[in-house]
C-alpha cells in the first residue's frame, strides 16, 4: 500500500493498493509518501515520526460486545468497553466509560439508536441498533 499523508499532521490523504513501475518512479521524486505492507486496514494505521522517518503505526480494534436486541424501558448492555472510552448515542455524548467495562443502557423511545464508542488507542466502533416497543 502506497499512503500519501500531509506534513504537518501527518493525516492520510489517500492510499494505492496497486500502482506501476512508472508510479514508483514518480513517487521517487515526491516527498510525503511511505510504502507499506502491512495486513490492516487503513482505519487501523496512524502515521508518527520517530526520529525524522514516518512510520505505521497499528491502532487496534475495540471487541465491544452488544446487546442484539433492545427494547424500550428494558435495560441493554454493552459489554468489553475499553476503560476511558468516550460514548456518543446518535451523536451526543454520554459519558466516559469507566473501569468496569460494561455500558448499561435504557432506550426511552422506540426507533434507532447510533452507539459511537471513541477511544485515542482504538479504531472508533459504532453499533447500530433498533429499540423495539413491547
Amino acid at each position: 500500500m502506497i499512503i500519501h499523508y500531509a506534513p504537518g499532521t501527518l493525516s492520510v490523504i489517500h492510499t494505492l493498493t496497486q500502482w506501476t513501475p512508472e508510479y514508483m518512479d514518480y513517487l521517487a521524486t515526491q516527498q510525503n509518501w511511505i510504502e507499506w505492507h502491512g495486513a490492516a486496514s487503513i482505519d487501523q494505521i496512524r502515521l508518527q515520526m520517530v526520529d525524522g522517518v514516518v512510520t505505521v503505526v497499528i491502532i487496534p480494534r475495540m471487541e465491544i460486545v452488544a446487546p442484539t436486541t433492545m427494547t424500550v424501558g428494558q435495560e441493554a448492555t454493552f459489554t468489553a468497553v475499553p476503560d476511558g472510552t468516550t460514548i456518543f448515542v446518535n451523536g451526543t455524548e454520554l459519558g466516559v466509560m469507566d473501569a468496569s467495562g460494561a455500558l448499561e443502557f435504557t432506550p426511552n423511545t422506540g426507533g434507532a439508536y447510533t452507539f459511537s464508542f471513541r477511544h485515542p488507542n482504538y479504531v472508533t466502533s459504532e453499533v447500530q441498533r433498533e429499540a423495539l416497543s413491547i
